[in-house]
């Protein structure tokens, strides 16, 4: 073993809208530039719901992990 691991963590930015606006590839276990592609593709397609603070919706940073 080359000491993979079978996911892909990202950081994705959200908008106060719940939309995805940016993405950075924090860590790719599989050594697969492909399969992170495929999970940076499945998080900028998600709809979110963005917390509220004070009455008003806040945009945020959500991490995702992909496990393959």
């Amino acid at each position: 073993s080359r000491g993979l691991t079978p996911w892909t963590r990202l950081n994705a930015t959200l908008s106060a809208k719940g939309t995805v606006t940016a993405t950075k590839l924090v860590s790719n276990g599989t050594g697969d530039e492909s399969l992170a592609f495929l999970a940076e593709r499945d998080i900028r397609g998600a709809k979110f719901s963005p917390p509220i603070r004070g009455c008003v919706p806040r945009s945020f940073i959500f991490t995702y992990r992909r496990t393959f």
